[in-house]
């Protein structure tokens, strides 16, 4: 019997190689994205975790001194006992996650927006892998202020709601923390993001036969004087705003806005 010896021509090895190729080319990233997913699901769920750790922290502390407060990101770690690291962590006036922003063990961010997603954190989703906060962790001076009187007047309308405001409490100054208790009940509900804002401008609570009004400006002015500049009011009865520019002035850190031409009321702060 005659065996036949004949191998594969060189053809036909370029053309199983050519095949092998292809098929690599298809299969690879297809092998790298599923790759990619699982991961990314994982970094979700490690982030996930963290912000319930922060909201069980948040919430213990507003039991504990009734009204919301900073959370520490180590005890959010500790708690939530993933191997990555909660870089901040933000609460918001009703005691919920605003934003948490956590980076897993290899180094891969998860940035977390209790709004599902906001214009302030720069984020589309509730969960943002890769996401970043403007500022490395923190926002923009005009987000943070936003934020800020938000945060601030939601607080000033509750304590009204709650008959919590009393004359007493009416003052006029840069730093209306330091002059009553109903301000520094205000002010120990903001994030540390906010109190280090509110503290470089003039805002203060003033009651007069209208009812009770919080005051404040958006720009920090520091202790110098200003004229003609843009200052807020707002009525925790109907939650509207007004605002005022010319005739107004901050005068050795506190807003003079008596006289002025003030705007319609309206449901925004613009």
């Amino acid at each position: 019997m005659v065996m036949n010896k004949k191998g594969f021509t060189l053809v036909e090895v370029i053309v199983v190689l050519v095949i092998l190729a292809i098929l690599a080319a298809i299969l690879v990233p297809s092998m790298v994205g599923w790759i990619d997913k699982a991961n990314q699901k994982k970094h979700i769920a490690e982030c996930r975790v963290c912000v319930v750790a922060a909201q069980t922290l948040a919430s213990e502390g507003y039991g504990a001194a009734g009204a919301a407060g900073a959370v520490d990101p180590a005890e959010v770690l500790a708690l939530a006992q993933v191997e990555g690291a909660v870089d901040s962590v933000e609460i918001a006036a009703d005691v919920t996650v605003r934003h948490l922003v956590y980076t897993a063990q290899d180094g891969v961010k998860v940035v977390y927006c209790g709004l599902g997603g906001c214009a302030e954190c720069g984020n589309s989703d509730a969960y943002t892998v890769d996401g970043s906060v403007p500022g490395g962790g923190g926002h923009t001076p005009q987000q943070t202020a936003g934020r800020t009187f938000s945060d601030l007047t939601a607080k000033f309308k509750q304590l009204q709601m709650d008959n919590k405001l009393n004359n007493s409490d009416s003052f006029d100054g840069v730093n209306a923390k330091t002059e009553g208790m109903s301000a520094k009940v205000m002010y120990d509900s903001l994030s540390a993001e906010q109190q280090a804002y509110l503290d470089g401008i003039s805002w203060s609570i003033v009651k007069s036969g209208a009812g009770w009004r919080l005051y404040f400006t958006e720009t920090n002015y520091g202790s110098g004087n200003a004229s003609d500049i843009k200052v807020y009011k707002y009525d925790p009865d109907s939650g509207k705003y007004q605002y005022a520019t010319k005739g107004t002035e901050i005068v050795a850190g506190k807003v003079k806005a008596s006289g002025t031409s003030w705007s319609e009321w309206s449901d925004t702060m613009d």
